[in-house]
């Protein structure tokens, strides 16, 4: 018997990988702050969107659990707003389905987009981090 040959997986292109952070909102913020404060101003985005995303996943849970639609459109509404004003267009548009959910009434499939969404904020966090780091290196 021939001995079985494997190709080797290709790699994903960058382009076909979600884009966690949209950079062209990144780019605003540092626009905003001015090239000497656009780490520090960075940094405390990040900060804040650390600590309060683990506050915005525990609500969304907490309205999964009791099947409460409204407090998923709500939970999900906020934290679907606070993730855009950074750049995290994939939390932002998982928050969005969950959202829209919300909005119809029902919270069937919301446990299954909450477990994406949370390994998608995970991500999202280390692609900030790096963000901040990498502008702290070119100001610095």
């Amino acid at each position: 018997a021939l001995p079985e040959f494997h190709l080797p997986t290709p790699p994903v292109a960058e382009s076909e990988v979600p884009m966690l952070i949209d950079p062209s909102t990144l780019d605003e913020i540092s626009k905003i702050a001015g090239p000497q404060e656009a780490a520090a101003l960075m940094a405390e985005l990040y900060e804040v969107y650390a600590e309060d995303a683990p506050l915005r996943l525990q609500a969304l849970e907490v309205a999964i659990t009791a099947a409460d639609a409204e407090a998923l459109r709500k939970a999900a509404h906020a934290f679907r707003s606070g993730s855009l004003n950074l750049g995290a267009v994939q939390v932002g548009q998982i928050c969005r389905e969950l959202e829209n959910l919300g909005k119809s009434g029902s919270v069937t499939g919301a446990a299954e987009l909450y477990a994406t969404l949370t390994e998608t904020v995970k991500q999202t966090l280390v692609a900030l981090e790096h963000q901040c780091n990498t502008l702290q290196v070119s100001v610095a």
